[in-house]
């Protein structure tokens, strides 16, 4: 199909491709960073598999929102987080985690 082809929207305002891969984010989450532009599928109905049932929203990179939480102190130095949908810290989106290699040393 032509790149420039519109295709269908889904229920939630995503592509629906069923010729391309599911996108995995897409399974993941619910939601996409790529948006309309994204060139891979994104059926309706899908149950993301990161719901722990708790309803917590999951910021861009998968990981659970909770406002009101302390922030998760190794998400905020890394921008991962080994515990995933289970912890119980707030993973804020914009987190933006400089490498040391990328800090200026001292004058």
């Amino acid at each position: 199909a032509p790149i420039d082809e519109t295709p269908e929207l889904n229920e939630i305002g995503l592509p629906l491709r069923p010729e391309q891969e599911p996108c995995s984010f897409y399974l993941k989450t619910g939601t996409c960073k790529f948006g309309p532009q994204c060139r891979y599928d994104h059926p309706n109905g899908i149950e993301p598999t990161n719901n722990q049932g708790d309803g917590a929203e999951v910021n861009e990179h998968g990981f659970p929102m909770r406002p009101g939480q302390e922030p998760c102190t190794f998400f905020m130095k890394t921008g991962t987080c080994s515990f995933g949908p289970k912890c119980r810290f707030d993973h804020p989106n914009g987190v933006e985690v400089k490498a040391p290699a990328e800090q200026e040393p001292p004058p």
